[in-house]
């Protein structure tokens, strides 16, 4: 089974909403991001997340597309989280929220866990520490997640 099944039709781009097929068409990955505006550790990963991600799309756009899939208490906390971040998301409230973190065996924030986008399989469910490990050369990261 894709564990991409649970995305929903749908999803948030800086542009509004678009349909996730066309969002994730030529891309090779997808990295699912569960965090939460309140969560200190969250706070500090999101900046490193977001140099990474900005990096790596100025070396190779159709490497990796980021969904943020939120656990923030209410829409204002969640605006202004996503305000800070470059990538996607589902849309605050929506019901995919916790079948996706359900079917990803999210345990504790952040969580960040990559997804072959044609196959629908998880390649890492460590893209924290990858990230991390990669964070001044994200070219890195792509032979893991190739």
């Amino acid at each position: 089974m894709s564990m991409l099944a649970n995305l929903p039709e749908q999803i948030l781009t800086k542009d509004g909403m678009k349909s996730t097929k066309d969002v994730l068409a030529g891309k090779k990955a997808v990295g699912i991001y569960f965090s939460a505006h309140w969560c200190p550790p969250c706070r500090m990963f999101t900046p490193i997340l977001s140099k990474f991600y900005n990096d790596l799309k100025a070396t190779n756009p159709d490497a990796l597309e980021i969904i943020f899939c939120s656990s923030d208490q209410d829409q204002e906390a969640f605006d202004e989280y996503y305000g800070e971040q470059p990538w996607t998301s589902i849309q605050y409230g929506a019901t995919e929220q916790d079948d996706l973190g359900q079917s990803f065996g999210v345990r504790g924030i952040p969580s960040f866990q990559i997804c072959n986008v044609e196959s629908g399989a998880i390649i890492d469910t460590d893209g924290r520490s990858t990230v991390m490990s990669n964070k001044d050369s994200p070219v890195g990261a792509l032979s893991k997640w190739a």
